[in-house]
């Protein structure tokens, strides 16, 4: 369809896709996102959802899911490798508008979702940055979801036993490179691959992006600069994650450099004839060692428990600690037992925080912040008695002083909303400014409701009714019948069939103010 013969809706779209032609672009219109075109035939596809048309003499595919119910759409599309591009409207619909406002408000793909809904608890979620050169591969790969960010390099086979079993769902690789992609593809069919511009790979640009988040003069603390393409790949990965996601990524406060001395590297037959984490035959579970070993109490304990399989210590001092550990918990199984019970039902702290940090929590996963941070003494006491040293240093830094537990409990209504858009969710009395604009609302709301019945008093129409809609806000509606009873002070604002609409100078200036309380909240 040309562009001249485009609605203004239709041209917005085609603008926004044109700016993301690369994923599938969720447009939202009124309670529905939709899809268009090559997108609404992929989405019907893969949804098994209806595909239908918006214009029946131009006919445009369209296919559409609810808003309140994008999240488990969109974990099916990221499931199937694609990209989606979410794109909110910015503003309410308004008299006199050909189109509201809308801007993209997220990209999401497969190896960065934070979601909930779109991540298995106790597994990490990875995305892989790769670069070949010679006889070397550097690589890094992060957990956005809980701000895990590894990185290191070595010839192509120890590499391959480096990241094998790896829950890798998304890569990149820098542009034109053959080499790094099919090097991927091999390990991870059926990976999504994305490029980067080659000079993110430079190992000058790279460090630059790792000096300056991480604020450190160099990379020394790392060990990074004797890994020069292991250097290449974590800069370029940090970079854009970054701007794929536009936050600072804050929650990644360090990277980890893999060293073959210090891990005992499993290559991908050997995970698969152990049957670690995947049947050999079947969907089933019940055959693999995870399944009959995990019996930690938390998510990102069961994720800590899936690393210790996949890549083994070499290091004799962490193992003995982990012995001892156990031994401890073993001697005195009534500490173990008092643990355990502490954990129960312990919030995904790691990956609450990284929603805070990327602007993603909802209200009631701040309240389960609060209310993780306020059982950390609990969990604490339950390791009094035990002496090994690692749970010693593991009782000191949970015994921190922290109070972000009193400012949500301050802050946060105990039986907020669940998503931020629905508002209310922030205490009467934590906000003097807040307060005063929420009772312009509400009270200009109240004295709109009891309109209806004085204004019929007044004027003697029993059937005049007072409404609101988004084009035109709110309004007194008189039937034609009851003309001759309208008062002097009604203004006609809209003509219907049968009857009439109008405002008055009180009921314009009562809109006003809630109006405008409402977009200040």
């Amino acid at each position: 369809m040309s562009s001249s013969r485009l609605t203004p809706l239709m041209t917005q779209y085609r603008e926004i896709k044109d700016r993301y032609s690369d994923g599938i672009l969720f447009f939202q219109v009124g309670d529905f996102y939709e899809t268009f075109y090559d997108d609404a035939r992929e989405v019907s596809r893969i949804l098994n959802i209806a595909l239908t048309s918006r214009d029946k003499k131009n006919p445009v595919p369209l296919a559409g899911v609810p808003v309140h119910a994008a999240d488990a759409y969109i974990s099916r599309l990221l499931s199937a490798g694609k990209k989606v591009v979410v794109c909110d409207q910015i503003e309410k619909p308004g008299e006199g508008r050909s189109v509201v406002r809308r801007q993209v408000t997220d990209v999401i793909t497969p190896g960065t979702s934070l979601s909930p809904a779109m991540l298995a608890e106790n597994e990490n979620n990875f995305i892989l940055s790769v670069r070949s050169h010679g006889d070397r591969i550097g690589f890094a790969f992060m957990d956005l979801s809980t701000g895990e960010f590894n990185a290191g390099s070595d010839e192509p086979e120890s590499v391959e036993s480096m990241i094998a079993g790896l829950p890798v769902r998304e890569a990149i690789v820098p542009e034109g490179s053959t080499v790094s992609a099919e090097f991927i593809y091999k390990l991870f069919p059926g990976c999504p691959v994305d490029t980067a511009p080659g000079f993110e790979f430079s190992e000058n640009e790279a460090g630059r992006a790792l000096t300056s988040h991480f604020d450190v003069p160099d990379l020394t603390c790392f060990g990074l600069e004797q890994e020069p393409l292991g250097l290449s790949a974590s800069g370029a990965l940090l970079t854009y994650v970054k701007q794929l996601r536009r936050s600072g990524l804050e929650h990644v406060t360090s990277i980890r450099r893999i060293l073959s001395r210090e891990t005992l590297f499993l290559d991908q037959e050997t995970l698969r004839n152990l049957e670690l984490f995947e049947p050999l035959r079947g969907n089933t579970g019940e055959t693999t060692l995870i399944h009959h070993i995990d019996r930690t109490r938390t998510a990102a304990g069961g994720r800590e428990l899936r690393d210790w399989l996949m890549r083994p210590s070499r290091d004799m001092r962490l193992i003995e600690e982990r012995l001892d550990s156990i031994e401890a918990f073993i001697e005195k199984k009534s500490s173990l037992m008092r643990l355990r019970s502490a954990l129960a039902g312990m919030p995904d702290i790691e990956r609450i925080l990284s929603r805070i940090v990327t602007g993603k929590a909802l209200p009631r996963e701040l309240l389960s912040l609060a209310s993780a941070l306020e059982r950390l003494p609990g969990i604490a006491s339950a390791c009094d008695d035990i002496g090994a040293a690692a749970l010693k240093r593991a009782v000191k830094e949970m015994t921190a002083h922290v109070d972000a537990a009193d400012l949500i409990e301050r802050s946060i209504e105990p039986d907020c909303p669940a998503h931020m858009r629905d508002g209310g969710f922030i205490r009467r009395g934590f906000d003097p400014g807040l307060d005063g604009l929420i009772e312009d609302s509400e009270g200009g709301k109240n004295w709109i409701a009891s309109l209806q019945e004085t204004e019929r008093e007044r004027t003697g129409i029993p059937t005049l009714k007072v409404g609101f809609n988004k084009v035109f806000g709110y309004f007194i509606e008189v039937s034609r019948i009851h003309q001759d009873k309208v008062p002097d002070d009604y203004t006609g604002k809209q003509t219907l069939v049968n009857s009439q609409r109008y405002v008055t100078s009180q009921l314009k200036e009562r809109e006003n103010i809630i109006l405008t309380a409402e977009s200040r909240r």
